[in-house]
């Protein structure tokens, strides 16, 4: 797991670590829906992402409260922009630039209001 917002643990999994690094096939990283689900559910996704491509990287994570993560009894650790703070930090951890992202239901608001930051910090900067 990785330290999020200086007190808290989020599990993660990466499915063929050995390409997370390719660049014509980038990772994927996937977003768990569900509040209170752990990410166990898309586990599929691992085997049927792409035929083409056996070998590409699969990311998942329990968001915070869920599955193997940490759960804080302090509802204010858990929001949606603690949720995308969470993921920026997971990705800045892994170091990945380039990746896709695949989310379903509520991991769908974590995903959209993540690609709002980042398009917002892109150009303003």
């Amino acid at each position: 797991g990785i330290q999020i917002r200086q007190k808290y643990r989020v599990f993660y999994r990466i499915f063929r670590p050995n390409s997370i690094a390719c660049s014509t096939h980038p990772p994927i990283v996937v977003i768990h829906g569900g509040l209170g689900l752990p990410s166990d559910y898309l586990l599929p996704i691992v085997d049927n992402v792409d035929v083409n491509v056996p070998y590409r990287c699969v990311i998942m994570y329990d968001q915070l409260g869920c599955g193997r993560s940490e759960s804080p009894m302090d509802l204010n650790a858990y929001s949606i922009d603690g949720a995308v703070e969470d993921l920026q930090l997971l990705l800045d951890k892994l170091n990945l630039d380039m990746f896709h992202l695949y989310a379903h239901s509520a991991g769908t608001c974590i995903a959209y209001e993540y690609l709002k930051k980042v398009c917002g910090e892109r150009q303003s900067g």
